[in-house]
């Protein structure tokens, strides 16, 4: 069973009608911006995605969101890291 986030009152569930939340600190691709972020938190149905190469957030409706491959998450793994040395 996937742990959702029920969209009304905001809580954790385990029920399967209810949109699926994405672990903290997986890599999620926001099919809207077509843009792989790394999951940082939650605010109700949304997720708060970091984006690897310039550090900014931004929210994703979590319908939205698809686990990134293992090609796209990699990528964005190496430009987070080049990032943070540039710094």
């Amino acid at each position: 069973m996937t742990a959702t986030r029920d969209i009304a009152s905001g809580s954790l569930s385990a029920t399967d009608n209810e949109i699926p939340v994405p672990p903290i600190a997986t890599w999620m691709l926001d099919a809207e911006r077509g843009e792989v972020g790394e999951v940082v938190g939650y605010v109700v149905a949304r997720v708060r995605l970091r984006h690897p190469r310039s550090g900014g957030e931004w929210e994703a409706d979590a319908r939205c969101l698809w686990p990134a491959t293992s090609a796209e998450e990699l990528r964005a793994r190496v430009a987070a890291r080049n990032h943070r040395t540039r710094l």
